[in-house]
């Protein structure tokens, strides 16, 4: 799968190939105020799936961040809770910006994205 994935990173627009993975791409502003969904409160076959995506992309050796990889993957395997797929940012004036891609169910952040904000929609015509 992970193969797949990115192969399909580095030729698809991400809106499509989210789409096509069951997964929905979110760009609306993060509700910082969310709690995190632990792993602990989803079924156990759900979050074995998310700990070996998890094992499996951090060993991937052809992207320096594996957050987008993953998230499409884990988004892909938890398609029946209709997840959203989140882009955001940690950074600014003084420091280099780091960019970050994760999962919500429910509108709760499968991880602590407290420092992060997202993009913001895309212009019109200009999605990727």
């Amino acid at each position: 799968m992970i193969v797949v994935v990115e192969v399909l990173i580095r030729t698809m627009k991400l809106r499509r190939l989210a789409a096509l993975l069951g997964v929905h791409l979110d760009l609306s502003p993060v509700d910082s105020t969310a709690c995190p969904l632990p792993l602990d409160d989803l079924p156990a076959t759900t979050k074995r799936q998310m700990l070996c995506t998890r094992r499996v992309t951090d060993a991937w050796p052809f992207s320096r961040g594996p957050c987008l990889r993953r998230s499409l993957i884990a988004g892909h395997l938890l398609r029946h809770f209709h997840p959203a797929l989140r882009l955001g940012v940690i950074g600014g004036e003084t420091q280099q910006f780091t960019a970050h891609a994760w999962l919500e169910i429910d509108g709760r952040p499968l991880e602590d994205i407290t420092s992060y904000r997202t993009f913001g929609p895309p212009p019109v015509g200009a999605e990727r």
